[in-house]
């Protein structure tokens, strides 16, 4: 959709153990970065990487406004239950 104007990705997903998780996040900065947007990675090592760490370790700050996304995640959460 190419709504992503900044992602912000600590490098502990990049080494993650998990080999799909790290070909999807290579695979999500490299499309980001082609959409145009600013793709930051964050050390886990830095203040700043711990704290997006304990989030979620994947943040965007967005060009417009997605509100289907609430919606998205909700059919989400009801197909697991």
């Amino acid at each position: 959709m190419g709504a992503i104007e900044v992602l912000m990705i600590s490098d502990s997903l990049f080494r993650a153990f998990d080999v799909n998780l790290r070909r999807r996040m290579i695979k999500l900065a490299e499309k980001c970065e082609k959409s145009g947007a600013t793709v930051l990675i964050f050390s886990s090592l830095h203040s700043s990487g711990i704290q997006l760490t304990n989030l979620t370790g994947l943040a965007a700050i967005l060009r417009y406004p997605l509100p289907e996304i609430e919606a998205i995640e909700l059919s989400d959460s009801d197909d697991n239950e």
